[in-house]
């Protein structure tokens, strides 16, 4: 599974990346059974099975192994999952154009499960700086809504705060990306520039841990804008509500 798809797809979602592992481990128990080797190192997805091809004997039962595997990892994880899966409720969110010392509102309509009325919260920005459609953030995961409807901001300054009074539901140990629950009910996902995973920390700074509750404005991360463009990555702040 590639890095987007851990951070930006299942792990938000909690039992979805634990149904993920779940797959992979029972893949990789019938592989010890029935003895599939790996010869050499080749392609990722189907331009791997001829490497489970043994070049001494042109035995190729390993490859029809390692698709017997594929296919009974997928089934494990698509059965787990299927059950479980529900189209989230739909959301809607206004924000102004630009915004100032983080004074910009973020308005969220989020239908609640257990009633047809329609749950309003108001937010305040997290960042400071200029808001941009979530669309025209450069990396699909995100502009393409995977991860929720939302906002990016072009940030001024490197400082990410509380939007409301919240719980921290997840802090990636890079300081990249953070998760809140607030007060009301709201998820919120920051994540602070595309790919900023593979800086590994280099120019982030954490003032929180996970399962904290925090009070509105406080500074929860610090990130250094020109360490991020040096390395080549966008700055824009993508707010997502998952």
């Amino acid at each position: 599974m590639s890095i987007n798809g851990i951070f930006g797809v299942t792990l938000p979602r909690k039992k979805f990346f634990i149904i993920s592992c779940i797959g992979g481990a029972i893949g990789g128990a019938l592989v010890a059974l029935l003895g599939v080797k790996l010869f050499i190192f080749g392609g990722l997805g189907v331009f791997q099975y001829p490497c489970f091809i043994d070049p001494a004997t042109n035995d190729v039962s390993g490859m029809y192994n390692g698709m017997i595997v594929s296919a009974v990892a997928f089934a494990a994880g698509f059965g787990m999952a299927f059950p479980l899966y529900k189209d989230e409720a739909p959301k809607a969110v206004a924000a102004s154009e630009t915004t100032t010392a983080g004074d910009i509102a973020l308005s969220v309509a989020q239908e609640e499960s257990a009633a047809p009325t329609l749950k309003r919260e108001i937010l305040s920005s997290p960042l400071t700086g200029e808001v941009v459609a979530l669309s025209d953030v450069p990396d699909e995961v995100f502009s393409g809504g995977v991860l929720g409807k939302g906002a990016a901001v072009n940030p001024a300054e490197g400082k990410v705060v509380a939007p409301a009074d919240a719980e921290i539901t997840t802090l990636f140990p890079t300081g990249h990306a953070i998760g809140m629950k607030t007060s009301n009910g709201a998820e919120i996902l920051i994540h602070i520039g595309p790919d900023t995973v593979k800086m590994n920390g280099d120019g982030f700074k954490t003032h929180v841990q996970q399962g904290d509750r925090v009070k509105k404005s406080r500074l929860r991360i610090e990130f250094d804008i020109a360490k991020i463009k040096a390395a080549g990555y966008p700055t824009f702040n993508t707010i997502n509500f998952v």
